[in-house]
């Protein structure tokens, strides 16, 4: 992602018109124990849109869109959607076709959202869990990795 903004940004700055996109996960957004890289690369990602947006405002830069996706699992990869169908996660996270999570992101770029989370319960969720005690948080982790099984 890092790299990419750099090459890109440039000529979008130019034109003054553009639009970034990066693709989270949930673990962006909700800690899952046991999952320390992933979860701790996502969480990098977040970050990352939210200082280049708020860069791009400081500097007066317009035109240019920021957004973030935090998409369920995608009947993409044969291989995860079997493991995913077979853990706890279904039962929470639809699985989605490729084709549908595109759909929204265009939808959401187009409407300036800055942050798109698929099912949309998933933002509210977020913002709910992270005003919890600590405690509470480290349960909702624990449980969310108990529903992985592969």
């Amino acid at each position: 992602h890092f790299l990419t903004n750099r090459v890109f940004l440039p000529n979008m700055k130019q034109a003054k018109r553009g639009h970034i996109v990066a693709i989270c996960s949930i673990t962006g957004l909700l800690t899952v124990t046991r999952s320390e890289p992933y979860c701790s690369a996502k969480t990098a990602v977040r970050t990352l849109m939210r200082v280049l947006r708020a860069e791009l405002r400081l500097y007066g830069i317009t035109g240019i869109g920021v957004t973030t996706v935090y998409p369920p699992f995608l009947t993409t990869h044969a291989g995860m959607v079997k493991n995913v169908r077979n853990s706890g996660y279904a039962k929470l996270y639809p699985l989605l076709k490729g084709e549908k999570m595109a759909q929204r992101i265009v939808h959401g770029m187009l409407r300036g959202e800055v942050e798109i989370g698929v099912p949309g319960f998933v933002m509210i969720v977020y913002r709910f869990i992270a005003i919890l005690p600590s405690i509470v948080q480290d349960g909702f982790a624990h449980a969310l990795a108990a529903l992985k099984n592969y």
